[in-house]
């Protein structure tokens, strides 16, 4: 091995769990890692969710044109019981509050499909990951790792990590984005949520890695408790063979 060779980063992350060997040895990940949005999981989830917004659109439009047209003449028609008043009440207590839901449900999931549209689309990568700190392209976020101060991985099944920063950076979280929704993520200028789903990537490694990186620069790395087997994490110097 030269001394004259180029310097090469690798960190040691735990395995990911899995029944059939649940004591697998930790995995050693080179970088820089360059992820991009994997076009068929976009695609697909894109159209899943697109028929999904468009169904919802539908009851919702259906909903409405009952509450109009159905109960609409009944409400001005002379002549009316007191319990057919409270009967229309009824209907409408519980209509209304669907017609709404549909609507929100319908458009909220529209323009997430057309949000993993977008990601399939992308020619260049999402996320870039470097042992100097962290690019993702999708919200417009550029921090070196000194400035994390705690990467906690996301609740609700999400793949992706939580970043608190040591101090408020420019970036655009879309709210509509699939992960952003189901994580009932709230921006904040010092926190960011950085996706690793629907990625060519694998979200464990992706995931492990930005916890590796942020504790090995002083940060605090909430999730290195998943390391069953005592590997630890941390960022490992070497050269290229």
């Amino acid at each position: 091995m030269s001394e004259s060779e180029p310097a090469i980063e690798t960190v040691v992350i735990p395995s990911e769990f899995a029944l059939k060997n649940p004591a697998a040895p930790p995995v050693t990940v080179s970088l820089p890692i360059v992820a991009r949005s994997s076009e068929l999981k976009n695609y697909l989830l894109g159209l899943f969710f697109l028929a999904g917004g468009l169904f919802a659109l539908l009851c919702g439009v259906l909903i409405g044109m009952a509450v109009v047209f159905g109960f609409g003449p009944r409400a001005v028609s002379v002549g009316m019981s007191i319990w057919d008043v409270l009967l229309l009440l009824l209907l409408l207590l519980v209509l209304v509050p669907m017609l709404i839901l549909g609507v929100r449900w319908g458009v909220g999931c529209t323009v997430a499909a057309l949000t993993c549209f977008r990601d399939a689309m992308r020619n260049g990568p999402a996320l870039e990951i470097t042992a100097d700190g962290l690019r993702d392209y999708r919200s417009g976020l550029s921090v070196p790792w000194s400035s994390v101060q705690c990467a906690r991985i996301a609740n609700n099944g999400i793949d992706g990590v939580i970043l608190q920063l040591r101090e408020p950076v420019k970036h655009w979280q879309n709210p509509l984005r699939l992960d952003v929704q189901f994580q009932g993520y709230r921006p904040k200028p010092d926190h960011v949520l950085v996706s690793a789903a629907y990625l060519d990537v694998c979200a464990h490694v992706v995931t492990y890695t930005i916890l590796a990186l942020t504790q090995s620069s002083g940060g605090e790395a909430n999730g290195t408790s998943a390391d069953r087997n005592g590997a630890g994490l941390g960022l490992i110097r070497g050269r290229r063979a």
